[in-house]
């Protein structure tokens, strides 16, 4: 790919070039409707000075002719002295001319301006015919002689500009190199990191082009920091997590070899199976927490609440406690992905069956209003303390009531899968004690 700093180069060069070819022509052609003018307004004044010098009286037509000459030119920087005379009777002859006019006839018309050919010769000519005296007398000017004053303009600006352009194209890229140094010094900085640093990048005096580059920069540098430090940490607390039902696995598995008794035996294998269970949900929870740290989102759709919360509890049998499905949430269509709410339901119930003491049952409710619906998960636990609310969402966290079983992620998987489908997950304790998970989502269409 180009880089910038010739694309740079490219396009300021051809755009030099277009402006000053532009300019060239405009001048060039500017100057020649201006010559024109001038010179055609001179023709006119000698020939009309040449024709009142004939009806005066006072000189004879070869005199007449010859004052053509003698009118004013311009300096020698301007045009030479080519204006010719011509004097013809009615007869048609020629009674008198300038020194450097041609014998040929410059031009048959009458009173006015024509453009003719003498010979090869372009020329410009003004006539005036005296019908009382019966004389015709002709100005002209050699139309190459103009162009050549043209020429000459024009010559006078291209000379320069080829000399000053290599000096413009230095100039240019000394600007342009200029103005990406803080591109390169970016470059070099970004080159001199090592791979775990990730501070910002804060380059002093940024231009205002490229400051926008740098922000967004830096922002992807301290989203990669959090991201680390998140995997850190979930990684620390993944292992200390795991560890702790491995010895337990080993130790049961102690007991069971060194157990004398059938029972023994039993009590070990059963304690083993209650361990294995624990390692089995708390790997599904780190696989789910993978999941959710996907940027992908998926579509959504409209579900029926009840059939996924009937699924989510399936995957729970046996359960410990009796789950209780209001009617109102039989045949509610909610509009999210099907994968995340079932995810955010098994979670919340996971949670629910664990704090509910045995003989009471986990009730899930809903109700609705325009345009969302509010699905309730509500357990008969002691609830969670108001200074350890804040706190549920983190991962890992157990507060002052945990269990022997849970492992801190549920209600933080919950909550993140409710964010990545675009919903509402809240938290608040029952008067009568236990706590309460309320699931705000769209309105979806009902099934047809």
């Amino acid at each position: 790919m180009t880089s910038i700093r010739t694309r740079l180069l490219s396009i300021l060069a051809v755009a030099t070039a277009i402006v000053w070819l532009c300019g060239v022509s405009w001048i060039a052609l500017h100057t020649q409707r201006e010559l024109d003018r001038m010179l055609d307004q001179r023709l006119g004044e000698v020939g009309r000075m040449v024709n009142s010098l004939l009806r005066s009286g006072d000189i004879d037509p070869m005199v007449a002719a010859g004052a053509a000459q003698s009118a004013p030119q311009p300096t020698e920087a301007g045009p030479r002295n080519f204006i010719s005379c011509q004097i013809w009777d009615a007869e048609g002859r020629l009674i008198g001319r300038s020194g450097d006019a041609p014998t040929e006839e410059l031009a048959t018309i009458g009173n006015g301006f024509a453009d003719t050919m003498v010979g090869d010769q372009p020329w410009r000519v003004f006539a005036i015919v005296d019908a009382t005296r019966g004389t015709r007398i002709l100005i002209g000017d050699n139309l190459q002689e103009r162009q050549g004053i043209v020429r000459q303009v024009i010559l006078g600006l291209v000379v320069p500009a080829a000399l000053l352009l290599p000096l413009l194209a230095g100039l240019i890229w000394l600007s342009v190199s200029h103005g990406l140094r803080p591109l390169g010094q970016a470059a070099a900085a970004l080159r001199q990191r090592k791979p775990n640093d990730l501070t910002p990048l804060a380059p002093a005096a940024l231009p205002a082009e490229v400051r926008p580059m740098f922000q967004a920069l830096d922002a992807l540098l301290e989203r990669l920091a959090e991201s680390r430090a998140q995997e850190q940490t979930f990684t620390a607390f993944a292992a200390h997590e795991l560890r702790t039902p491995l010895a337990g696995l080993r130790l049961q598995a102690q007991l069971a070899m060194a157990s004398g008794t059938e029972a023994e035996r039993q009590t070990a294998l059963r304690h083993i199976i209650i361990a294995v269970d624990r390692m089995t949900a708390l790997v599904r929870q780190l696989l789910e927490l993978a999941r959710l740290d996907n940027d992908v989102s998926p579509p959504d759709r409209s579900i029926d609440a009840a059939n996924l919360l009937d699924d989510a509890a399936r995957g729970m049998h046996p359960l410990p406690c009796p789950l209780q499905v209001a009617p109102n949430l039989r045949g509610l269509p909610v509009r999210v992905d099907p994968g995340l709410f079932s995810m955010t339901l098994r979670n919340l119930l996971e949670n629910a069956v664990q704090q509910t003491p045995a003989g009471e049952a986990v009730l899930c409710d809903a109700h609705r209003d325009e345009n969302s619906v509010i699905i309730t998960v509500s357990d008969r636990g002691p609830g969670i303390p108001p200074e350890e609310l804040q706190h549920i969402r983190k991962r890992f966290f157990r507060g002052r009531h945990k269990t022997v079983s849970g492992s801190g992620l549920g209600l933080a998987i919950a909550d993140a899968a409710m964010r990545k489908a675009g919903g509402t997950l809240r938290f608040r304790n029952r008067p009568e004690g236990g706590l309460v998970a309320e699931i705000l989502l769209p309105l979806g269409q009902p099934a047809s």
